[in-house]
This record gives C-alpha cells, sequence and structure tokens, in this order.
C-alpha cells in the first residue's frame, strides 16, 4: 500500500470481509469468461478479441499478396501468347485487394476452436470463398450501376442509400436485397470457376498468412482430402489472448470493502488499486492514449480524491428497491426510466377482408402504429435487462456497506466503475441507493430536506425561500407518497422528474416532520448541489465577465439567474427586430411563441464546449424545436442557429475570447506535432493528443471491418486538436474543482459520506451548508488569479520554448471574491 494514503484508511480490513470480496470479484470474472466462451463455442471466432488480433495481423501481410497476384494476372491477360488462362485470372482484380483478404478470413475464421483436430475440408473454404467472392462482384455491379441510373435520371442513388441506411449490412442482407432489384444481371459463376478462384484465394492466404493458416492432408473414410486448420501457433495465440481478455471482461460489482488506494506502479509504469483481485485502468482509455501515456501525471490530490469517493459506503434503501419492483413486475408505468415487463403485443394481423375494406389513409395509420409498436418493443429491450439486472443486484447486495471503485478518464474527471447501482447511474440506480452512514438533520437540515424535493420533483429554479414554501404547501399530498405511493389519490411523487428519488424525500421528509424534534431525525439520503452551468461558469471566472458571471449566479447578488432563460429574452428581442425592420420575415413569424428556455438550453450549455453553429442546428432539429414549424426544417433551423449565436454574444461575453485563445494554442502546437499539455489546478498533468489515425474501412457483402489504429508518425490531427482543445481544458477545470472539494471535506472537515458526479456535489443534509461553503471557497482559490497569465500559458511557453503562442485574452472588471458569497453558485 502506497505510504501517502496508508494512514488515511479508516479501519484495518476485516479478513474475513476481504475473504467474501475475493469471492464475490471471482464470481464477476467466472460471469464475464462464462459469456466470452459462449461466443467462442458457438463458431464467431472473428467477433472476439483473438479473431480481431488475428484480423489486423494476417490482412496486412496478405493484402500485399493479393495486389501482386492481381497484377500478374493482370498483365498475364494483356500479355501472355496463346494457349489456356487461369480461371482465376479473370475474376480475381474485381475486387479490391482489401475486400479479398476480408472475405478469405471470414470464411477460414468459421473453422471451430472445439477441438484442435477439427478442420474446414478445403474444397468447402473454396466454394465459400468463391461464392462470396461472386455476390461481392454483383454488389459493387449494383453500387456502379446505381449510382451512374442517379446521374443520368437526376434521381436518388438507391444502393448508396440502402447501403448506409443498412444498420447491419452484411451476406444475408445482400442476398436479400439482390433477389429483389430486378435491374441486376446475375454473374453467371459455374461452380468450378467458384473453385478456382477460392482456391488461389486460399493458396495466398496460407502461403502469405503468416503461418495462422495450414492445409493438411487427413483421411476420411478410407480417402484423402485437403482441409483447412487454423495452425497451432494461432491456436496458441488465440488461447493466450482469449486468456487475457476472458478475465479482463469481468462483470464489475459494489465491493463490500473499501477499494484499494489508487497509486503509481513505478516498476509496471502504471497505476494500481481498485478491487482486490480484478485488475482496471484508472485513467480510461480508447483508441486516443492521451494522457494515460505519460508517466505518473496524475496528482496526489487527483488520486485521494479518487480514493475518498470510492472509499464512502452505500446501501440499498430496500422500500425503494421494493417499490421499483412493484412498478415493473405490475407494470405502473410510474417510473419513466422503468419500462413494461413484456413487450407490447402487436394488434390482430387484418383479415383481406379487413384489409380490402380500408382507405388508404387508414392502412397507413395501421402500418404507422405497427412500426412505433415495433420501435417501442427494440428500443425497451436493453432498457428491460438492465431493468431487471439492477433489481437483481439490489437484492444480492442489500444490507451490506456498498463500495464503488473510482477511475478517471484523460481530463481527470471521474467516474464509478460499477455499471448499474452507482450515485452516477440513471434515476432507477440512484433512487435505490442511500449513505450507509446517517447524521441527524440538525438545525438546517429539514430546509435541505426540502430543497432535494423541489429538485428531484422539477421545482428546481426557483428560490431556496420558494423551495421551503413549496414542500410545506404540498405536506399532506408528499406524506400520502410516502405513506400510500399506489392510493387513488393524486399520487404525487409519479409526477416528479426523478419519481424514486423523490419518494425516497417523501419518507424522509414525512418520518422528520412526524417527530416532536426534526433536528433529532437520522437522514441517510444525498443532497445535491449543482452548479449552474458549470462550464460558462468556469469561463466567467477565468475571463472576470461580469455578464456571464451574473447570468450563470457566480454573483453575489441574491436574486436566483437562469442564463438559458435570459438567453431566450434575448432570441425574442432578435426576432422582434427582424419583424420591425422588415427581414427574414417567413422565418420570424414561424418562430413567434415558440421560443423559451428549453429552445436555447443545449446551445448554452455546450458553447463551453465548443460547439459549432452547424451543431447548434442540428440540435434545434434533433431535439425537435422545428418539428411543429410551416417550411423546411434546415432553414428553420439555420434561422434560431443564427439567432442564438447573436443572443449568445450577448450573454457570454469573455467565454469566446478564451475558447479562441486555447484553439490557437492547440493549433500552433499541432504545427509542430506537440500534443497539447497543461497542469490542472489540483496539479495533474493533462495531455490531448489526437494523433492521426491508420484505418481501413472494409465493406463487403460479408459484413464491414474496420481497422483502426493511432499513428504517431502520422501527426496529430490539426482540427480535432483545435475543437477539442476549450472543452479538455474546461473539464478538466471542473474536474478539479471537484477533487480539491472532495480532499477539503473529507480531510478539514472530516464528512466522509460524499458523492460527486462532475459538477454536482452530495453530502448529508446537515452537511450541506458546509460544503456549499467549500465549493464557493475552493473556485475563489482556483481564479483570484490570472490562471491563464498565471499557470497555463507559462507551462506551455516551458514546454514549448519554439511554438510562437497566440497572446492570452484580457480579463474583465468581474470581482471574482463576489463568489464567496454567490448564493446560487451551486443549488
Amino acid at each position: 500500500m502506497n505510504k501517502d494514503f496508508s494512514t488515511l484508511l479508516a479501519h484495518t480490513l476485516d479478513p474475513k470481509l476481504e475473504e467474501q470480496q475475493r469471492r464475490i470479484e471471482l464470481a464477476g470474472v467466472e460471469e464475464g469468461v462464462q459469456k466470452f466462451r459462449k461466443l467462442l463455442a458457438e463458431g464467431r471466432i472473428s467477433d472476439a478479441g483473438a479473431g480481431r488480433k488475428i484480423f489486423t495481423e494476417v490482412m496486412q501481410l496478405i493484402i500485399p499478396a493479393i495486389r501482386e497476384a492481381q497484377q500478374f494476372a493482370i498483365e498475364g491477360i494483356a500479355n501472355s501468347g496463346p494457349g489456356v488462362r487461369p480461371v482465376w485470372w479473370w475474376y480475381i482484380s474485381f475486387v479490391s485487394p482489401e475486400k479479398i483478404a476480408y472475405i478469405a478470413l471470414r470464411s477460414v475464421l468459421s473453422i471451430r476452436l472445439a477441438r484442435a483436430s477439427l478442420g474446414r475440408p478445403a474444397r468447402n473454404v473454396c466454394l465459400d470463398i468463391g461464392l462470396a467472392m461472386k455476390q461481392q462482384v454483383e454488389f459493387e455491379t449494383w453500387l456502379r450501376e446505381s449510382k451512374d441510373e442517379a446521374k443520368d435520371s437526376g434521381g436518388i442513388d438507391v444502393a448508396a442509400r440502402l447501403v448506409r441506411t443498412a444498420k447491419n449490412f452484411n451476406q444475408r442482407q445482400w442476398g436479400n436485397w439482390s433477389r429483389r432489384i430486378k435491374s441486376i444481371e446475375t454473374l453467371e459463376w459455374r461452380r468450378d470457376v467458384r473453385m478456382h478462384i477460392g482456391a488461389k484465394i486460399l493458396d495466398i492466404l496460407i502461403e502469405y498468412g503468416g503461418g495462422f493458416i495450414e492445409l493438411k492432408y487427413v483421411q476420411i473414410r478410407n480417402k484423402t482430402e485437403r482441409q483447412v486448420f487454423l495452425s497451432d501457433a494461432c491456436r496458441a495465440m488465440m488461447e493466450d489472448i482469449n486468456s487475457q481478455l476472458e478475465f479482463n471482461t469481468p462483470v464489475l460489482k459494489p465491493m463490500i470493502i473499501e477499494p484499494r488506494p489508487w497509486s503509481w506502479d513505478e516498476e509496471n509504469q502504471r497505476y494500481d488499486g481498485g478491487y482486490v483481485m480484478v485488475d482496471i485502468e484508472f485513467i480510461r482509455g480508447g483508441l486516443h492514449k492521451h494522457t494515460s501515456v505519460l508517466n505518473d501525471p496524475l496528482s496526489r490530490t487527483t488520486k485521494r480524491a479518487a480514493n475518498y469517493l470510492g472509499w464512502c459506503p452505500f446501501r440499498i434503501d430496500e422500500d425503494a428497491l421494493e417499490l421499483a419492483r412493484d412498478c415493473f413486475i405490475n407494470d405502473t408505468q410510474a417510473i419513466e426510466c422503468i419500462p413494461s415487463p413484456d413487450p407490447q403485443e402487436l394488434p390482430a394481423r387484418k383479415t383481406e377482408i379487413e384489409w380490402d375494406a380500408m382507405s388508404k389513409i387508414d392502412r397507413a395509420a395501421w402500418k404507422y402504429e405497427l412500426t412505433n409498436i415495433h420501435d417501442k418493443n427494440s428500443r425497451e429491450v436493453s432498457k428491460r435487462e438492465a431493468t431487471i439486472r439492477k433489481l437483481n443486484l439490489g437484492d444480492q447486495v442489500k444490507g451490506r456497506d456498498l463500495y464503488n471503485v473510482i477511475k478517471c478518464d484523460s481530463r481527470t474527471r471521474m467516474y464509478y466503475v460499477t455499471p448499474d447501482l452507482n450515485p452516477q447511474g440513471d434515476s432507477l440506480a440512484r433512487g435505490v441507493i442511500r449513505f450507509a452512514d446517517g447524521q441527524p438533520l440538525g438545525e438546517r437540515g429539514l430546509h435541505w430536506l426540502a430543497v432535494r424535493l423541489c429538485n428531484t420533483f422539477g421545482e428546481d429554479k426557483i428560490t431556496f425561500e420558494e423551495m421551503e414554501e413549496w414542500a410545506k404547501d404540498n405536506h399532506d399530498l408528499i406524506v400520502q407518497s410516502a405513506l400510500d405511493p399506489f392510493s387513488s389519490g393524486d399520487r404525487l411523487w409519479t409526477h416528479a422528474d426523478s419519481e424514486l428519488e423523490f419518494w425516497q424525500t417523501c419518507v424522509d421528509w414525512t418520518q422528520a416532520t412526524g417527530m416532536d424534534n426534526p433536528a433529532k431525525f437520522v437522514c441517510t439520503l444525498p443532497v445535491h448541489q449543482d452548479g449552474s452551468n458549470n462550464g460558462l461558469q468556469l469561463l466567467s471566472l477565468i475571463g472576470r465577465d461580469p455578464v456571464g458571471a451574473k447570468l450563470t449566479n457566480c454573483s453575489a447578488l441574491s436574486e436566483r439567474f437562469d442564463i438559458y432563460s435570459a438567453t431566450a429574452e434575448v432570441v425574442k428581442r432578435l426576432i422582434t427586430d427582424d419583424i420591425q425592420r422588415g427581414e427574414n420575415l417567413e422565418q420570424a413569424h414561424k418562430w413567434i411563441g415558440s421560443v423559451d428556455r428549453s429552445v436555447c438550453k443545449r446551445a448554452c450549455m455546450t458553447t463551453s464546449y465548443g460547439v459549432t453553429p452547424r451543431g447548434i442546428q442540428d440540435q434545434l432539429i434533433k431535439d425537435g424545436f422545428c418539428d411543429a414549424l410551416d417550411g423546411n426544417k434546415l432553414e428553420n433551423a439555420g434561422y434560431m442557429r443564427d439567432k442564438l449565436v447573436q443572443a449568445l454574444d450577448q450573454t457570454i461575453v469573455a467565454s469566446r475570447p478564451i475558447m479562441e485563445y486555447f484553439q490557437k494554442c492547440a493549433v500552433a502546437l499541432a504545427e509542430f506535432d506537440k500534443p497539447l499539455r497543461w497542469v490542472t489546478p489540483a496539479g495533474s498533468t493533462i495531455q490531448q493528443s489526437y494523433w492521426n489515425v491508420a484505418k481501413s474501412d472494409v465493406k463487403t457483402v460479408m459484413g464491414s471491418y474496420f481497422m483502426w489504429d493511432e499513428n504517431p508518425d502520422g501527426g496529430l490531427h490539426v482540427r480535432k486538436q483545435m475543437l477539442s482543445s476549450s472543452p479538455n481544458i474546461i473539464h478538466s477545470l471542473d474536474a478539479s474543482l471537484m477533487q480539491k472539494v472532495v480532499v477539503k471535506l473529507r480531510e478539514e472537515h472530516h464528512i466522509h459520506s460524499i458523492a460527486a458526479i462532475h459538477d454536482s456535489f452530495a453530502v448529508l443534509p446537515n452537511n450541506v451548508d458546509v460544503m456549499r461553503q467549500v465549493i464557493r471557497e475552493t473556485a475563489y482559490d482556483m481564479f483570484k488569479g490570472n490562471w491563464i497569465e498565471d499557470e497555463f500559458h507559462p507551462y506551455l511557453k516551458e514546454y514549448a520554448p519554439d511554438v510562437d503562442l497566440p497572446d492570452y485574452p484580457e480579463q474583465g472588471s468581474f470581482d471574482v471574491s463576489e463568489v464567496l458569497k454567490a448564493k446560487y453558485f451551486f443549488a
């Protein structure tokens, strides 16, 4: 155990509990193993990790050999004298080398792994390859003809649209299409032709495939035949990879003991901690490695914050779990995130007589209803599985203290590793857990319960005083919800935004107010305080923007501001100005009466993370704000996009120059192939390195195959470096605020029950006032100077002395000390 953390453990681990934890982890590993082995047993080698690994290696080996064979065939056809030419010459060049390689490998890797003695007859493999080649040529002929026809007629390219639209394009899909598309003239490939072309491709695969595939002669019923096998080396490699993968894909569950503290393992050059036996990466990575390639980049503060969050115990709220189960089993539809237990039944099939009697409109309406039911059932499959999994897990772990392993991403934003029941989950996950350790409400706890009531119900934009009044006004309905949730009355809890969390609060409110002294009620509920558009808050503090600081509640004003509503008012004024000037009248009139805070919310939220004007337009269409407007959606969304950009320039004054500065820094560094790198206020070093990717996208009738690899030799993707710089820097700043707050709460105020989700922090009701003060003090400490001038820019100068960096933006006139008195900074 790392010396830094050995003294911070709350207690010495109980050996019996540790042994139970080992058993739980082993059970999770075994579940993962069984899922993985089922994949292999079904012969789906190419879908497993080792199969993908072999694809990557063998594809790279045989593609040049196929290309050489194609060139040999072309030269042979063009230049050879009289005589019989090999059949494969005429066919091999109609398909690209990448696609031929993919087709061949898919056919060969259908060999099952059950026994090393089992191969596949070579003739079958050759015929499979030949058939797939025939279908591929037909497919590409159709693509070409469809494109030419569309060009001549001015119509749509049916082939391109079908391929683009198909979610899972594969051999079966093409078979269905080819039977229906009359314009395709099927090529005549006799069995012997398919055999010839398949044999040639198989020969290339065996000769140049790196020893993964072998051809052997075997005795079958007194006959000798050639069979294709995966070589011993290939099997050994697959078993080695699969043994790693199957044990690295366990079913992760909450721990019943405190996770091991995270610390840097110098010998293995990685972070170690978390589960007792299951190994996970502390810095979450993907295609781009970013911070994870650096040597011990995370500060002591960052690691301590992760440990403290992981050491906070939770318990299952058994009453809430039972309520959720009742809602699911009885299909009450009371909780939005809980689907029906069974798929919705389809209406009875229409008889011929009924169908003939229906009008075109009635038929269209009936088909539309069927489509909606199919779509709903499809969407709810995964939701149903997740609900069952959460309910079952709750049953398994109820009555125990539960701990969550914490990991972070490349910006040091933190995440709960366990996928189902954790404070970062959906409404069901959050609504069936509580802190394990409670404390009396004290003098102000009941007030914060009233705030939680309003926040979980959806009355989250009113003042704290109005929230208290709301709770008092609805006291009887709150008590009714707690005592009899399925009563025939109003059932207030079912109207809440977060039904289960609101119901939990109703229960505690009822019990507390039913006591002679509510201050003595022991509460275990987490009370959240969320940032008021935290990205814009941070940009306003960095730039000392008086307008942005006011609208994001960073100022000392007692009024509660809502930047979304403020932006909506500016947009309305801009539309009115257009009408008065007689400009853009058609679009302006369409939006009259349709602009509110919801229209402006996403644009405001994502501005600090670098959303483009095109992105704002896409958001408006995707969120359905243009659906009820007459005319073209793109034109309507484009008009509102322009108004939003104009409005945001008035409500978010300092943000754009800061974001542009970050982008220019990223571009200047990228031109020298230097990743963007900075140190956060919490002391961690962050790297953004979007190296260009070496990728292949092979689309065939047997499916698609993607080979993507980060390629530092190919340089940085300059545009991606630029667009990602602002959101990644801002996310690292909100992560730093969270980390410093968690550490200070634990070490200076001895508060152990803490939950955090990026810019949302939660403690017990009687600790909320302390937490709010710590958040404000921490934000002031982070931004009382000029973070860009004092820390960010000097670090870049030292890191890249030869790079000509842009000038940093000037700060505005806002007094950052006002944040110390900002009542609704986090609320």
